[in-house]
């Protein structure tokens, strides 16, 4: 079963996704900061499949995550362009607001690389 964490300050967006990949199959860790993601990883050494982050949350941009999940594929959502322009190649963009289906596409995209 696919883990994904979901770091996001806006606690109904939490709920929207969690339920809606839970759906998937998928199970679902949320967060509403980057210190509350950092402290379940040290507490349990559990790692996830996907790290999907709100840019704009607690604790500053969620790239900090990249450092301890460094081999772990990292989705940064933002209303903002700009944003994409400052993500290293290696974690995805996923533009707000977005449609459930499109966050399904990236997630398994980002996981499940083509080639």
């Amino acid at each position: 079963m696919m883990t994904v964490w979901v770091i996001d300050d806006d606690a109904a967006l939490l709920a929207m996704i969690k339920e809606a990949l839970t759906y998937q199959g998928w199970s679902v860790e949320t967060f509403s900061s980057l210190e509350a993601a950092h402290l379940a990883y040290a507490m349990r050494r559990c790692r996830p499949d996907v790290v999907l982050a709100d840019w704009s949350i607690p604790g500053g941009p969620p790239l900090s995550l990249v450092q301890v999940f460094s081999d772990v594929p990292m989705i940064v959502m933002s209303g903002d362009p700009a944003v994409e322009q400052e993500l290293p190649d290696h974690v995805r963009w996923l533009s707000k607001p977005f449609r459930l289906a499109h966050i399904y596409d990236v997630i398994l995209g980002t996981v499940f690389k083509p080639g």
